[in-house]
């Protein structure tokens, strides 16, 4: 083989040599880029979802907190507040945001198992159902017991729930695709129902949202039951009130109530420099009249007289008093001297057409009334004893002149005093 042969073949085998080890080298390299580039996408894809659990994370470290403050802010409501109706509906209008949902309602039993919704809230472009009264049939056949048993019902889309028909037809007029109810429970008894619409379209209720209104329902019974032992304790204490200020035989104000009262009407048309009048009335010869008839009819009386008094005096301000035994005062706040004679007119006619028989009165066969009216525009110089003092004056004229007739004590310039009898114009 020739020398140049030799060169061409070993030329040849060293190309070739050369092609393997290279081809050998780019597989090495191949199989170990992919295996980095597996590597690093597994790296990315375990980054990705690391980061979708951190966001997942952080979502529901967000709601979690935002449900606390909700249930917190609503806790810190009821013990500060005493009104039922502000906690709830703030209530709901904590849940449809917090929900981002469409409605939320407070629905209130009645004892036949119809209810009503009490409270709602409602996004814009909803028709809204507060005080809606509804029938369902399903509480009137099982008198809410499931419920009252702690039943949560989260339907994801009412039209795939398998409803009855019956059902869907009351949801569909609440144009509800997607609903979340839980109950409200005051002690064994189901007061009503929270409840929560989703009506844009279906919806999966998580069970964040589900453990919200449950917990948010006992914060709502609590609030509930609050509010009815604070209006217990206000009826009881209003009672307790008129026990202090009605006069227990002829249910219109007391002596005490008149004090207050006078005070009160003192002071404002002080500032006002408004009149004030003031009527003392006195049933004539009352003695005689218990020792005839005795303290039973003596009580039925005066209780005829009382309710007289009032139907006259038919003004807010008007107050109509047992001033002690069988007297009487009537305060007419913003009333003038001629109103107030007008009043004392009336009285003393409609006590006559009462025609309680009094055979042994010294001036008529019937049970009849002295007056003393008196009028003042209150003044820092003047008190309401100068009042008082007036209209007891004038009383005790009628009475020495007679009895059975209307006296006016008058202040007409400076102190110019005078009794006028009515009954002798």
């Amino acid at each position: 083989m020739s020398c140049l042969n030799q060169i061409v073949l070993i030329t040849f085998v060293i190309f070739f040599l050369s092609s393997i080890l290279i081809a050998w080298f780019n597989h090495c390299h191949a199989v170990k880029f992919r295996r980095a580039y597996q590597l690093l996408q597994a790296e990315i894809d375990e980054r990705k979802q690391v980061e979708i659990a951190l966001r997942e994370a952080e979502t529901a470290l967000k709601q979690q907190t935002e449900r606390e403050r909700m249930i917190t802010a609503i806790a810190q409501n009821i013990r500060q507040s005493l009104d039922s109706t502000k906690i709830l509906n703030t209530t709901v209008a904590e849940v449809r945001h917090f929900l981002d949902t469409d409605r939320v309602f407070i629905y209130r039993f009645e004892p036949d198992w119809s209810g009503t919704i009490v409270v709602e809230s409602v996004a814009p472009g909803w028709k809204p159902a507060l005080g809606t009264n509804i029938q369902d049939t399903y509480f009137v056949q099982t008198n809410g017991e499931p419920y009252r048993n702690g039943r949560i019902q989260a339907i994801a889309d009412i039209y795939t729930a398998g409803l009855n028909e019956c059902h869907i037809d009351l949801l569909a007029q609440f144009q509800v695709k997607a609903s979340l109810v839980v109950p409200i429970l005051k002690g064994q008894e189901l007061w009503g129902l929270l409840v929560a619409y989703h009506c844009a379209n279906p919806r999966k209720w998580q069970q964040l949202e589900i453990d919200l209104l449950k917990e948010l329902s006992t914060q709502v019974a609590i609030a509930i039951q609050q509010a009815e032992f604070y209006h217990q304790l206000q009826i009881a204490n209003q009672e307790l009130k008129n026990l202090a200020n009605i006069d227990s035989l002829t249910q219109i104000a007391n002596r005490r109530r008149f004090d207050e009262h006078l005070q009160q009407e003192w002071l404002r048309l002080r500032r006002e420099k408004a009149a004030l009048s003031l009527i003392f009335c006195d049933v004539d010869y009352f003695k005689f009249y218990n020792d005839t008839y005795g303290h039973p009819a003596g009580d039925k009386c005066l209780q005829q007289i009382a309710k007289t008094l009032q139907q006259i005096t038919k003004r807010p301000g008007d107050l109509v008093a047992r001033y002690g035994g069988e007297e009487f005062a009537i305060i007419l706040p913003n009333t003038p001297l001629s109103g107030a004679i007008h009043i004392a007119e009336e009285i003393q006619a409609k006590i006559k057409e009462l025609a309680i028989v009094h055979d042994t009165s010294k001036v008529s066969n019937i049970v009849t009334f002295s007056l003393g009216v008196a009028s003042i525009i209150p003044s820092l110089s003047s008190s309401p004893t100068t009042l008082l003092t007036m209209a007891d004056r004038t009383l005790y004229q009628a009475k020495q002149q007679g009895r059975d007739r209307v006296f006016v004590f008058s202040n007409e310039e400076e102190l110019n005093l005078y009794y006028l009898d009515l009954n002798s114009l």
